[in-house]
């Protein structure tokens, strides 16, 4: 009887050492791949004299009416997910920079072009891209890059957060952008996102509410982007 219990007391020290080790490659293994999620991306950049050159810059209207632009000094970067917002400055013709990103966790990144003296931005509309989904900013793609980072920056709730990033549609509220632009130039008029009413959009996508028609002048059937 003696050496049964004594065999049963080594067993169950054995079994709890083989768990603790076990226990402890399990947190060490969770440990590397919260550290693999945080990832270094490469992002272009638009060409700084071509962005200044004009008031269009790659079909799209790039400023605002009234707005000049100059000699760009730089770019501030600004990359916002869930987890907050991250900003970097970059010289005027780096052509790319490298920021950090949770994995696979939709960025809005915006490039704001700065003026000489360094110290503020000037009154353009930003280039930008949405990480999975581009690693260029461009200012077709700012727009889209605006309204992620503002509704990620006004979430009141993980679950608001969650459903921006995880289940809301940003390649296709994309696409319809690009799309309306397409077809205004086929109608010889210009297609400004900018100019659309930028609440109604936020508050449409944070009711679970918003379709593609947000997104043109002439409302079509609805097309949800869930």
């Amino acid at each position: 009887m003696r050496i049964l219990y004594s065999f049963g007391i080594r067993f169950l020290t054995v079994a709890l050492s083989a768990a603790a080790a076990v226990a402890a490659v399990s947190c060490t293994a969770a440990g590397l791949l919260q550290q693999d999620r945080e990832l270094h991306i490469t992002v272009r950049l638009p060409d700084a004299a071509a962005y200044a050159a004009g008031t269009d810059y790659a079909g799209y209207v790039v400023q605002p009416d009234a707005a000049t632009i100059s000699e760009i000094a730089g770019w501030d970067v600004v990359c916002t997910q869930p987890s907050g917002s991250r900003r970097i400055s970059v010289a005027p013709n780096a052509g790319s920079c490298t920021v950090s990103v949770t994995q696979d966790v939709p960025a809005g990144i915006l490039a704001y072009p700065v003026i000489a003296d360094g110290t503020s931005h000037f009154p353009v509309y930003p280039a930008g891209c949405i990480y999975p989904y581009g690693r260029s900013c461009t200012i077709q793609d700012g727009f889209a890059a605006d309204i992620l980072s503002s509704l990620y920056a006004g979430a009141s709730s993980s679950s608001d957060s969650e459903y921006f990033a995880q289940i809301f549609n940003w390649p296709r509220f994309m696409d319809a952008v690009r799309r309306n632009k397409t077809e205004a130039e086929a109608a010889g008029t210009q297609y400004n996102p900018w100019l659309l009413d930028k609440s109604a959009v936020l508050t449409a996508i944070a009711n679970r509410t918003f379709s593609v028609r947000k997104l043109t002048l002439t409302e079509r059937p609805d097309e949800s982007t869930d």
